[in-house]
């Protein structure tokens, strides 16, 4: 009963996030996509304490990476695609995204909590270099067509770290801070060379393979 709630309550709170977004468009449609993008972040959290279950966690990124592939077609929730970007199926990747991460985490280590480390990097990373890139608009090149600033990838890496070092104390995860700025910088370089929305599965796939490696 307790997973049964859990995916109630988690569909009921992204749908509610990706809902609300649409109505702050009035902020700017990048702030209002950014915004849906931190906050449903915020589900991990959720499903750390709520979900022991592996096909019930799954449930959640199942049905909304569903919805989202129809908002797509049908602009049900247009606060998070961007106008005219009809070759991203970005929103659609985030929740693949999410669905790969807890089914590794639960399959490898029991629960959710260890691979939540590198969804950080996308859930709130990710999110602010865009915020920051767009506001600052410092150091601008180009990646096979799509623009990024140095602003941003500065952005993406201070969160980055933050947000993961703050992962590993709240639930002991025992990283050193040399390794998390490591991971950092590989999340920001990862960001950078991603296209299309592909970054919303390379940023975390990528960051967990460096771990490995460093």
């Amino acid at each position: 009963m307790r997973n049964v709630i859990g995916v109630v309550a988690s569909v009921a709170y992204i749908v509610g996030v990706l809902a609300f977004s649409s109505k702050m468009k009035c902020l700017g449609l990048e702030f209002s996509r950014k915004f849906a993008h931190m906050m449903v972040a915020n589900w991990w959290f959720i499903g750390n304490y709520i979900f022991d279950n592996v096909i019930a966690c799954s449930t959640v990124p199942i049905i909304i990476g569903t919805v989202m592939a129809l908002s797509y077609k049908y602009s049900w929730f247009d606060g998070v695609e961007r106008p005219g970007q009809k070759k991203s199926f970005g929103t659609v990747y985030y929740f693949i995204s999410l669905l790969l991460l807890v089914n590794i985490s639960f399959r490898l280590y029991g629960n959710m909590i260890p691979m939540g480390i590198y969804f950080m990097p996308l859930g709130y990373g990710d999110g602010m270099a865009a915020l920051v890139g767009k506001k600052f608009h410092k150091g601008i090149y180009n990646v096979r067509g799509s623009q990024k600033s140095v602003s941003g990838s500065l952005a993406m890496f201070l969160v980055s770290f933050m947000t993961m070092y703050g992962y590993s104390v709240i639930y002991d995860l025992n990283y050193s801070v040399q390794k998390l700025l490591a991971l950092s910088v590989a999340a920001a370089v990862i960001e950078a060379v991603s296209i299309k929305g592909s970054d919303n599965i390379t940023i975390p796939l990528g960051t967990y393979i460096v771990s490995f490696i460093i």
